[in-house]
């Protein structure tokens, strides 16, 4: 098995979301903000896209949770004390915030090079409606309907 991306990355989680915003902003993006809650964040911001409309876009990443036994278990099997615990699960943080700046990076490089479009990199993420919900969620609670080829709901209006 290959090793993940960052995997032994030193470069603390509050730096890597310093780095995110920074990119975004470089690439034109306004109102930069983010959200921590037990187990996931979310990164929102807003960028204008090639016809000049401002499209708002939630990016929601699960974090490690920091009872797995991946945390309080050596792969051997045996317990780690709650410092190694603590320690691997900080370093799978650090891991999974260098992986989101990774994604956001090359994303936003493409869109800039004109290889992408905003849209087309960041569908699931865009905001649709005024709830707040994104394209991706609104698809997860319509996925039955569609599959089935039913009655879909219409998309909510635009949050603007």
């Amino acid at each position: 098995m290959s090793k993940r991306y960052a995997s032994n990355t030193e470069v603390p989680s509050d730096r890597s979301r310093l780095d995110i915003e920074r990119v975004l902003m470089n690439h034109g993006a306004r109102g930069f903000g983010y959200e921590t809650d037990t187990g996931r964040v979310m990164i929102t911001f807003r960028v204008l896209n090639e016809i000049g409309a401002l499209v708002a876009v939630q990016i929601s990443l699960t974090m490690p949770c920091q009872d797995d036994e991946e945390f309080t278990k050596t792969p051997t099997g045996k317990n780690r004390s709650e410092n190694q615990a603590y320690a691997a699960y900080e370093q799978a943080c650090r891991s999974s915030w260098r992986q989101l700046l990774l994604i956001i990076r090359a994303k936003m490089e493409a869109v800039a090079a004109g290889i992408s479009t905003i849209e087309r990199e960041f569908m699931p993420d865009i905001v649709i409606g005024k709830g707040g919900r994104t394209l991706g969620q609104w698809m997860e609670e319509n996925q039955k309907a569609i599959e089935a080829g039913g009655k879909i709901p219409l998309l909510p209006a635009g949050s603007q």
